[in-house]
Formats: C-alpha cells, sequence, structure tokens
C-alpha cells in the first residue's frame, strides 16, 4: 500500500469572515505528482499557506508524513522543512552561484568560513545523481527560469523536503523549458519525492500528473486519474475553445488595435478591442502578462509590428493619453503615502484638468462628488492606512475623474480574498458604466469572465485570436 505523504482532512479555514476552505479533503502519496486546478481561485494560496507555514484551523486538520501537523484542537506544530515551494515569487540569490544557492542559503547552515572548493564539489556530486547539467560555478542571473526552477528542485531535495509545491510558474506550456522542467520533476519523483503541482492549465497537468484535483467554492470537487484525463472532464467546471462565439459586432469603433507584435513564447499576437467593449486576454501559460503590460503601459515598445489606440500609436499623444494601466497588487505601487487620499484621487486628473493644483474650487468639486462615495475617508493621510477596500477605491476613483478610453487590467485580483474581489468588481462596473473599454490580462479565469464579453487565448504558436463564449451565454 502507497504510503500517504501529505493529507488535508475536512479543513475549514475562514479569513476576515470569509470562508476560504469548506471541508478540503486531499490525499497525496509517496512518489506521486498530484496537480490542483482551481476554478476560483478560492483557497489557493491558502492551502498553499497551510502547507507551508501552518495557521489556525476553524476545523479538520493537516498531515505531513506520519505526523498531524495542524488540526483545529491543537495549534499548528513549529517545524523546520518538509515542505518546499517552487513559484515565480521563490527567487534564488542572483549574486550568489548555483551551487552556494543550494548549499549555503539552506535552513540550518551555520558555517562563518565558507569553503567554495567544496561546495562546488558536493554540487557536482548531485547534479550528476540527477543528470542536472548546470555548471555549480554559474551566476545564478545569468541562468534562464527554467534552470532557475530546476536548481530549487535540486535544492528542496538536498534540504530533505517530502513535499515539493509547484505554484503557477509561468513557462510555456507546450514549450521546451516546460518539457525539461517535467523530465527532472519526474526524476525527483521516482526518486521517492512527492509533488503538489498547481496550473490553470489543464493540459500542463495533464502531462505531468499521476491525478488531478479540481479544485472550486474551496474544496476538491472531484478528482481525476491518469486514465482519464482528457479536458472533456472539466467542461462542467470551465468552459473550453469549442464553446466558441461570433466575434464581436462590427461596426463600432477600435480602440486598440494589436497587429503583429511579436511576443515571448509566441510568433505574434494579434487582436483588437472595441468602443465599450471587455475583453479578456487570458495567457494560461502566464508568459505574455508583463510583457504585452509594458507594451501598453509605453515602458516598452514593440520590436516590429504596431500597438494603435484611437488608431496612432501611444507615444503620440501628449498630455492626457486615452489609455490606463492598473497593474497587479497595486497598492503597493501606485499609491503616494505622503498625499492624503483626496490628492491621490486628482493627482492623475491633474493631466486632464492642468489647473487643478492650483484652483481649489475644481479640487473640491471633485471632494463634493466622491465624499457620498468615500466618506471621512477622502481626507485620510495616510491613505495605506484605511482598510483594502477603501484603498482599491482610491485606485478605480482615480480611474473614474481620468475616463480613459482603454483602460488595462493586469491580474486585477491577485492576492485578493472573496470579499474583495466583489468589491473591486463593482468598482469596475462603475467604471464600464462610464462607456470605457476593458482588456484584462489575466492568467486565471474565474473572476475575470464575469466582466468579459470575450475571451482571447493563445492558439498554438502564432497567438492569433481566438474568442470564446463565456458558460452564462449559452
Amino acid at each position: 500500500m502507497q504510503r500517504e505523504v501529505f493529507r488535508t482532512d475536512n479543513v475549514v479555514y475562514r479569513r476576515g469572515g470569509v470562508k476560504l476552505l469548506d471541508n478540503f479533503n486531499m490525499h497525496i502519496f509517496e512518489s506521486e505528482v498530484f496537480g490542483l486546478f482551481f476554478t476560483d481561485n478560492r483557497g489557493k494560496n491558502e492551502i498553499v499557506s497551510l502547507a507551508m507555514e501552518g495557521g489556525t484551523l476553524d476545523y479538520g486538520s493537516v498531515s505531513l508524513g506520519e505526523e498531524c501537523i495542524n488540526s483545529f484542537i491543537l495549534p499548528a506544530l513549529p517545524r523546520a522543512g518538509g515542505v518546499s515551494l517552487i513559484s515565480r515569487d521563490e527567487l534564488l540569490l542572483d549574486e550568489m552561484t548555483v551551487a552556494e544557492n543550494i548549499f549555503v542559503v539552506r535552513r540550518n547552515f551555520r558555517k562563518f568560513v565558507i569553503d567554495a572548493g567544496v561546495i562546488k564539489s558536493q554540487y557536482e556530486l548531485f547534479a550528476a545523481e540527477y543528470d542536472i547539467d548546470i555548471a555549480g560555478g554559474a551566476l545564478v542571473r545569468n541562468l534562464p527560469p527554467v534552470d532557475r526552477y530546476i536548481i530549487r528542485l535540486l535544492k528542496a531535495v538536498i534540504e530533505g523536503s517530502l513535499l515539493i509545491i509547484v505554484k503557477d510558474i509561468g513557462l510555456s506550456a507546450d514549450g521546451p523549458e516546460m518539457e525539461r522542467f517535467h523530465r527532472y520533476v519526474r526524476r525527483f519523483a521516482e526518486s521517492g519525492v512527492s509533488f503538489l503541482y498547481i496550473s490553470g492549465d489543464a493540459g500542463e497537468l495533464f502531462r505531468i500528473c499521476d491525478r488531478v484535483g479540481v479544485a472550486g467554492y474551496g474544496r476538491i470537487v472531484r478528482t481525476i486519474r491518469r486514465e482519464d484525463f482528457d479536458e472533456e472532464h472539466l467542461r462542467n467546471y470551465y468552459f473550453g475553445p469549442e464553446q466558441a462565439r461570433p466575434p464581436a459586432e462590427t461596426g463600432r469603433t477600435t480602440v486598440l488595435s494589436f497587429n503583429a507584435v511579436p511576443a515571448a513564447g509566441a510568433e505574434q499576437v494579434e487582436f483588437e478591442v472595441t468602443e465599450g467593449e471587455s475583453v479578456l486576454f487570458w495567457d494560461r501559460s502566464d508568459t505574455l502578462i508583463d510583457h504585452l503590460a509594458g507594451i501598453l503601459s509605453g515602458e516598452k515598445k514593440p520590436v516590429s509590428g504596431h500597438v494603435l489606440i484611437d488608431g496612432a500609436a501611444p507615444e503620440s499623444f501628449k498630455g492626457r493619453a486615452p489609455i490606463s494601466v492598473i497593474h497587479e497588487a497595486p497598492l503597493r505601487n501606485s499609491i503616494f503615502e505622503d498625499m492624503s487620499y483626496l490628492d491621490n484621487i486628482c493627482f492623475k486628473a491633474a493631466n486632464r484638468f492642468p489647473a487643478l493644483w492650483r484652483k481649489a474650487a475644481l479640487k473640491q468639486a471633485i471632494r463634493n462628488e466622491y465624499y457620498p462615495i468615500v466618506g471621512d475617508d477622502i481626507d485620510a493621510l495616510p491613505p495605506l492606512s484605511l482598510s483594502q477596500e477603501a484603498v482599491y477605491t482610491l485606485v478605480y476613483l482615480r480611474e473614474h475623474i481620468y475616463r480613459p478610453r482603454l483602460l488595462v487590467l493586469v491580474r486585477p485580483f491577485l492576492d485578493t480574498d472573496i470579499r474583495l474581489k466583489m468589491h473591486i468588481l463593482s468598482l469596475i462596473e462603475r467604471l464600464r458604466a462610464l462607456g470605457a473599454s476593458l482588456l484584462i490580462l489575466d492568467s486565471s479565469v474565474s473572476e475575470s469572465t464575469t466582466i468579459a464579453d470575450r475571451v482571447l487565448t493563445l492558439k498554438g504558436a502564432s497567438a492569433k485570436q481566438r474568442t470564446e463564449k463565456q458558460p452564462w451565454q449559452n
């Protein structure tokens, strides 16, 4: 009988009064690669956190190996290791070598004098055992993403991890990098390590996993075994390419035209957004989003092809550009802490009304307009002292004043709980009511589809436009 390495039994977990895990049951066996496909993202971060760090459960228990490490009766037990995470956020140190990252930057390493030769020879032994062809003396900053992930895998194995969690790593699902990464996942699994593999791409999961759990509403609603792997088994949980709907109605003005623009992992990207339309660009592998966002925000220029907004290149606009971009996690990078809530709202509007800072009447008019929405928060300083809901309101009201023709939302629901997601959706609908066109760049379809008229996905290597129908439009 296969030994269980990790399990959750009837786990109920709330945060901020919201139930994120609801009778979540999962069993992962030794040497197994178990996949998780989340249909709504509810509980995705929480199940990783419970495995890695623990947390206060409302009910149920979590076990690692043969030991209960957390339960609603007893607090989470302190533990050193046992579970490792491979994700885009778990980074190696760029200025150190591969070998140093593995043997120096690790738990319980206490040597103050480092013998580089010993470390290099230790690395070469492990690299040879697992057929890893990455030089131990190479600086991590020079490595491609796939090599960094492979080194993270090796580091986790050397540290004695029983379970390795792979979460949304963002490699091209059909590319050679992913194939190479999967080869090492399978190699380490054969040596006895277990994997929890989380991805929004069913094809990626079916290529590497032994079983796939479909998670929604805070629980696993179905488990699919390898012999039954087929995307047809997921059709009840998310929409697929065969649910095509006709292109957007003709005759509407084109607001954004993205033509023959090359991007990583695809030969070219081509699509349009028309006036008043909301389009979700669903990048399942999460490889194009940052590149496209950089072009649309003006931080990058396409090496070929062209991007037109209302028929003109973005760089041709002076002063008030007709496009705005709200990047992921905007509370970290778009709020001025030394400015009041009201001044933060007005900051961008000054491009439209240059006299805003000089004429107190204009600023007072804005205060009068938005006070019924935000109340006394409008005078708060610093604004980040307020609730997340209040600060997200600031971010979107700023665009409400600016009134862009096209608003680009980059992973708008990243790291948000259910209550905050619903609040963000209401703010987006407020902007849609003004007639703004939306382009949503996301690797998840769960919340974004509720505000999308069309969904574009990548078709093969050419990244041509493909339109899909939302299930509620049947």
